[in-house]
């Protein structure tokens, strides 16, 4: 397989978002069968396509690529065999968090539109059919059912309209998926009843806790696109583990000579 089709094989898993290690022959000491440039793809189970020149090379690069899949930093590493032996480089590639958004409102539309700009990948839950092609047109990745979008811990579920048909559904999907981050747009008064029947129907105290509400940081911003970057930037914040207050009062992420 040629180094263009394992990079091929890469694009085709982060499509299924999937996790995995390129490794990439740079250099080599010795006479081992491989020469720089060679590739090989694996996850954290083993190879998936490419080879660096032999089974004993492979495996020794497989080892490695499932520490990087599992958090180990990647890098460069020496990969021995008994004609010599290969350096190679390791990089990581994961899929991009979702934002899964909930009704297609006008601030969703700025969501979407945005949230590829920050590293994540928004799909649009909205099983009212009528505005399919009009988002269909604008590039948005739509879906008719939160059940129908895998959702991981690295993504963030964010409810753009407190009203929507079948919402508590879709929260409780939200509160028993992996979601790192859920929150619903809206005051207090509004959203209150709705965790309030999710309380009725099982869910502890710590997991409707989960749900952010109102969602997103006080801008004070009331336009669509205004209320969209407060959300945005709170999801952001949550992914870093930070408050979202003003940079001059986080002393601890100062870097600069204190006055």
């Amino acid at each position: 397989m040629s180094g263009r089709q394992v990079l091929e094989e890469l694009q085709a898993r982060l499509g299924r978002r999937e996790t995995v290690v390129l490794l990439t022959a740079v250099a080599t000491e010795g006479s081992p069968p491989c020469r720089p440039g060679q590739k090989l793809l694996a996850n954290a189970v083993g190879a998936l396509a490419g080879t660096l020149g032999c089974s004993e090379l492979d495996r020794a690069a497989e080892a490695h690529a499932s520490q990087v899949a599992s958090g180990a930093d990647p890098g460069l590493v020496w990969l021995d065999h008994e004609a010599g032996r290969v350096q190679a480089y390791l990089e990581l590639f994961e899929p991009a968090p979702r934002l899964v958004i909930l009704s297609a409102t006008p601030v969703a539309q700025w969501l979407a539109r945005w949230a590829p700009d920050v590293g994540w990948e928004a799909v649009t839950v909205d099983d009212r059919h009528e505005r399919d092609a009009e988002l269909d047109a604008a590039g948005q990745t739509l879906a008719s059912s939160i059940t129908d979008v895998a959702i991981s811990a690295a993504d963030a579920v964010v409810a753009t309209d407190h009203d929507a048909p079948g919402l508590e559904r879709a929260l409780e999907a939200a509160l028993r998926s992996e979601a790192g981050f859920v929150g619903v747009m809206g005051s207090r008064r509004h959203a209150g009843p709705h965790l309030d029947r999710l309380r009725q129907k099982g869910f502890s105290d710590d997991e409707v806790g989960r749900i952010e509400s109102p969602v997103g940081l006080d801008l004070g911003g009331r336009s669509a696109p205004e209320i969209a970057l407060s959300i945005l930037a709170g999801v952001v914040a949550n992914r870093y583990g930070r408050s979202g207050g003003p940079l001059r009062a986080a002393k601890a992420d100062h870097v600069g000579p204190t006055p």
